[in-house]
């Protein structure tokens, strides 16, 4: 996984080659398809508290006001998501500070 320094930004290398069940994997969860069009739509870096905090308010149901579901989220992105995203290239993600960026 890669360093991300939240004051500097490079350019990233185009999005690597995927298989077709890469890809199919990679774009079978919803959750991964929302985090790409927020950071498509946005500045980068993000931190993870406000991507949490926009998944949050795009999914039905999903109160981003409440701090436990916020926490929730935040350890599902952290453990599951963003790690499985930065491993297919899709984006960089820094578990120890917590930055991602397309």
């Amino acid at each position: 996984m890669s360093q991300i320094s939240p004051d500097r930004v490079e350019p990233r290398e185009p999005l690597a080659e995927l298989t077709a069940s890469e890809s199919h994997e990679l774009l079978a969860n919803d959750r991964r398809r929302l985090i790409l069009d927020i950071l498509d739509g946005g500045t980068a870096p993000i931190d993870l508290d406000e991507l949490a905090v926009e998944v949050a308010t795009h999914e039905d149901g999903a109160d981003p006001a409440d701090e436990k579901t916020l926490q929730q989220l935040r350890t599902r992105l952290h453990h599951n998501h963003l790690p499985k995203m930065d491993e297919f290239g899709a984006l960089e993600y820094d578990p120890v500070s917590h930055c991602l960026r397309l």
